[in-house]
């Protein structure tokens, strides 16, 4: 619980969370870009209307509840997850189960995953013989399972927690304390509790999980941020986004409360979920990124120095103009820079003037932005190319770069831009800046 990890939310769906299909490939996308954190609603195949799974693959599905979206089988999801789970990152991999089936079918499920899963899982004899700490150096390729356990909660359907209950013997790590009961198998290290208590009582070994929307109401209305604060120093926190449409809210509001799975829709390229990929790009994809002192341990102090900083966007290099012909002469590029994450609350934005028609465009002797805040350890800095269209009065967005101001290197750079369409790296596309950061009193 000392990390931010990488992770998603509904990671088999392919479009919006109501409609469309679900698919191995979305699973293997995001594996492929860092996340460590897969999310699966699973049913039994006789449970659901569709019948686009093989009879082979007819036991297990994983499938949208309350939706029209078309199941996958679970166990083509699996087998994808093994073989790309350790492609971009060694550290392990959380996979988030849902499991809307009867409890008697519990052994079934358990089964398959240990054979599908094989010596990537986590299991009991491992963790038998396991002394050290929970941490992701020492579960380096590992498959750690995380099931909800807790019925108490309203949002829980009994039978899915009877079967996070009956998912046993995978790993055996003292039991946990549900409600009174003693659970004497868990499934995996972690329980996922949806509960209202806000961890206190918690244990190390508890996921809390709670809708964004939930969290930011509940910390407006009781004023409770520190109190959330240190509760993900002694648990995992889990959010997720409740959006139809698939869409995301800044992830950085959440993690400066000390969330350290801020779950997103990996469906949409929007511009929160490019600045949550960006975060975790800048510590090479790993999928894990380690919290400030203040998230992480009890007494230790935010750093409250005020800063000031300048950047300076001097000119863009090879920015390729828009495909579409009837506005590609009349397309300007436009920079933006935008400071998130900060005491300051929401974000802000700079914006320069339209420059020339033009793949090199130079911003005269440089647009520059100058900030004073403080709140540095979560900041993230981002800077955009829009393409500014006079005759429709709008900006296209096309390119951009996220980083945090912790690992922000000063002086003259070249900046490499991501797609913002895709969220992969433009072959060429980069902005030459100039940044400046400094504490009032020096």
């Amino acid at each position: 619980h000392h990390y931010f990890i990488a992770s998603s939310h509904n990671s088999c769906l392919t479009g919006a969370q109501s409609a469309g299909a679900t698919s191995v490939e979305r699973v293997v996308d995001i594996l492929r870009s860092g996340a460590r954190g897969i999310e699966l609603e699973i049913r039994a195949h006789d449970d659901v209307v569709d019948a686009h799974v093989d009879d082979h693959y007819r036991d297990f599905v994983v499938h949208r509840r309350h939706s029209s979206v078309r199941s996958t089988s679970l166990r083509q999801v699996l087998a994808a997850v093994v073989d790309t789970a350790f492609e971009a990152s060694q550290f392990p991999v959380l996979l988030f189960v849902e499991a809307h089936i009867d409890p008697r079918m519990a052994p079934a499920l358990r089964t398959l995953f240990r054979n599908t899963l094989g010596t990537l899982l986590f299991d009991n004899d491992e963790a038998s013989n396991f002394s050290g700490t929970l941490s992701p150096h020492n579960l380096k390729r590992r498959i750690v399972l995380v099931a909800c356990q807790d019925g108490t909660a309203k949002h829980v359907p009994k039978r899915m927690a009877e079967t996070g209950r009956a998912l046993a013997n995978l790993t055996d790590f003292p039991p946990a304390n549900i409600d009174g009961d003693s659970v004497d198998d868990q499934v995996c290290a972690i329980n996922h509790r949806r509960r209202d208590d806000w961890g206190v009582f918690a244990s190390r070994n508890d996921c809390a999980l709670h809708s964004r929307e939930s969290v930011l109401k509940q910390i407006e209305e009781g004023g409770i941020a520190d109190l959330f604060r240190q509760m993900g120093r002694r648990q995992l926190i889990r959010t997720y986004p409740r959006h139809v449409t698939s869409r995301n809210d800044d992830p950085v509001e959440l993690m400066r409360l000390g969330v350290q799975l801020s779950s997103m829709n990996f469906q949409r390229t929007d511009p929160p979920l490019r600045v949550y990929r960006s975060l975790f790009e800048a510590n090479g994809r790993s999928g894990y990124l380690l919290k400030p002192a203040y998230l992480r341990r009890d007494g230790a102090l935010p750093v409250n120095d005020e800063y000031f900083l300048v950047v300076t966007v001097v000119a863009g290099v090879q920015i390729p103009l828009p495909e579409n012909p009837e506005i590609y002469s009349i397309a300007r590029p436009v920079a933006t820079v935008t400071l998130q994450g900060t005491d300051l609350g929401a974000p802000i934005s700079k914006a320069s003037e339209p420059t020339e028609n033009t793949s090199n465009p130079s911003f005269g002797r440089g647009f520059t932005c100058k900030f004073r805040f403080s709140g540095i350890e979560t900041a993230v800095l981002t800077l955009n190319v829009s393409h500014f269209v006079s005759e429709d009065d709008k900006l296209l967005d096309f390119a951009e770069a996220s980083v945090s101001l912790s690992s922000l290197r000063l002086g003259y750079r070249t900046v490499c831009l991501s797609d913002c369409r895709t969220g992969e790296r433009h072959p060429s596309a980069r902005l030459v800046c100039h940044f400046w950061l400094a504490t009032l009193k020096s």
